[in-house]
């Protein structure tokens, strides 16, 4: 096999494969950007928009189309799928559901890593400029189901119709869906009209509502079920966790509760207020249904500082205390931790996180925060305010912007700032891609150029991201490692994908280096859908990656 190796080796030169060579750490695929070809006839992109992101690299993004015929104009949300075709998904002023019925606007989207929609909107009768009612709808592409509506009868509650929905939802990977709503009927008023809602679109259950017990206390009523502050999440298997403030004979104060779909909700953890306490505005933050039955959550506790709080993770009925208020700072023990916050926890409970951190050494009152990623028994330290920046001489972390988004096979994403040694001020928002074996590289930076094409460079004004992996929100960063984000130019804007490249991708029998052998191995498989060769990872072993194998070839 070396011999027929080294004729098809002898035999191809970079210029003779059909894709180019990847070059750089750090792969960039363009989605949209102003000024290129939209589909069906549209014209234009006009400023697009980053969206949300699944593990298959399936994305909604939203931006205006401007054409020369009819419709002239669209502006609403595109579906991108990962091999680079473009779709309309829904545009303001299709129709939403029967007859004259028409969306008016949209709300944000969820999309689960296997590709699950949820999302809300408000519908009205075509042309009509008056009111429009909330809906929320989920389900897969070409295949959305209307989850409820306001002006609809309220599940468990006879007599009472949807009267405030807030077009927003949580959804699992199998389609369960949880929200909030207010009611309104005969009996209902101030203090019964809030309520959980969670199921499978046509079979939704009233989970918990105003005035109703609070499972856990033998007197205590639910008085606020975070109407505004949306702490739910729904995994799976169709268990929920919802945050809400309960009050009763010797009891105040905020708790979460969680249970199966159809089954009684149980207090999962609480924390009593003190007479003449007021609630603070978030005990708890970063709710989530992992898929194995645990739940995470982070906690402000009261009685300490306003940024004082931790993390928790563990079975219903057995929740433990990861990390929080005066425990040593992972890999700086003489510091301490003050307040995790950006929480994330993967499905699988990876954790991820940032802190200001208590240095009992400091006499100047500079902040210091750290970054840590990892296992809750052992997250490790990313990266810490003034240390060096990694592979770029002189700089040092300024401070971070937004949360760390992190997937189970231990890759990160997250936004900074730094400032570089001769310079007055810190620079400008930077995005950076990294994992847990060390590697770290930046993807683009504020005031910097970007790279649209071979040659062709535009400096960035702004770059946006819509957050974080998990916590059932939408997502920038998937399961495959692949960061979506946005770009705006001084003018116009582009849509793009950025992921690690892996330095031995090429590598097929993990001996750290690109040789004879796994050329070997690629021809062998050339043409086939096995994994092994395929070191792009597209389902298919073919001169892409035979490309690939030649630009690593030798130690990699």
């Amino acid at each position: 096999m070396h011999a027929t190796a080294r004729a098809v080796l002898a035999a191809f030169s970079l210029a003779s494969v059909i894709a180019d060579p990847a070059t750089g750490a750090v792969e960039i695929r363009t989605v949209a950007v102003d000024g290129n070809t939209a589909p069906d006839g549209l014209g234009m992109w006009n400023s697009p928009n980053v969206g949300p992101f699944d593990q298959t690299g399936q994305m909604v993004f939203w931006s205006a189309a401007n054409g020369s015929a009819p419709p002239f104009f669209m502006e609403g949300y595109w579906l991108s799928a990962p091999d680079d075709q473009v779709a309309p998904f829904f545009s303001f002023g299709q129709p939403a559901l029967d007859g004259d019925e028409e969306l008016s606007s949209i709300h944000p989207f969820t999309i689960t890593e296997s590709g699950v929609f949820g999302f809300g909107g408000y519908i009205r009768n075509a042309g009509n400029a008056g009111p429009s009612d909330a809906a929320i709808w989920t389900g897969t592409l070409g295949d959305y189901q209307l989850v409820a509506r306001e002006g609809t009868p309220a599940p468990g509650v006879p007599g009472a119709e949807l009267m405030f929905l807030v077009p927003q939802c949580r959804v699992s990977n199998t389609g369960w869906v949880a929200f909030n709503s207010m009611i309104g009927g005969p009996g209902i008023d101030a203090h019964n009209n809030e309520c959980v809602l969670a199921g499978q679109p046509g079979d939704l259950q009233l989970i918990a509502r105003t005035g109703d017990p609070a499972p856990g206390f033998d007197d205590a009523v639910f008085i606020d079920l975070g109407f505004w502050e949306y702490e739910m999440s729904i995994n799976d298997t169709g268990f929920v966790v919802f945050k809400g403030r309960a009050e009763g004979a010797g009891i105040r104060g905020t708790g979460l509760w969680g249970g199966r779909v159809g089954e009684p909700m149980q207090l999962l953890h609480f924390f009593d207020v003190a007479p003449g306490e007021e609630y603070p505005h978030s005990e708890f933050i970063h709710v989530r249904a992992l898929d194995d039955g645990r739940v995470a959550f982070g906690a402000l506790e009261p009685g300490q500082g306003q940024f004082d709080g931790s993390m928790w993770i563990g079975q219903p009925g057995h929740i433990e205390r990861v990390i929080g208020f005066g425990d040593p700072a992972p890999g700086i023990p003489e510091q301490r931790i003050r307040r995790p916050f950006g929480i994330q926890v993967t499905p699988t409970g990876l954790v991820g996180f940032a802190s200001a951190l208590i240095d009992p050494s400091a006499t100047d009152g500079a902040p210091s925060e750290g970054l840590w990623a990892g296992t809750p028994d052992s997250p490790q330290l990313i990266a810490r305010l003034g240390d060096p920046v990694p592979g770029h001489e002189g700089s040092v972390w300024a401070g971070w912007v937004g949360r760390l988004s992190l997937n189970d096979a231990g890759e990160f994403a997250f936004s900074a700032r730094r400032h570089v040694a001769g310079e007055t001020e810190a620079r400008g928002k930077s995005v950076w891609l990294g994992d847990l074996a060390g590697r770290l590289e930046l993807v683009a930076e504020e005031g910097a150029d970007f790279e649209l094409a071979p040659g062709v460079s535009r400096p960035v004004n702004y770059i946006s991201r819509l957050g974080s992996h998990g916590n059932d929100f939408a997502v920038d960063f998937n399961e495959a490692g692949e960061l979506a984000f946005s770009v705006f130019f001084e003018s116009g804007a582009g849509v793009f994908v950025a992921r690690l490249i892996d330095p031995c991708r090429a590598d097929t029998d993990a001996d750290n280096d690109v040789d004879l052998d796994d050329l070997a191995v690629l021809i062998f498989n050339f043409g086939s859908t096995a994994p092994i060769g395929d070191a792009n990872k597209d389902g298919v072993v073919d001169l892409a990656d035979l490309n690939i194998l030649l630009s690593e070839f030798g130690n990699c």
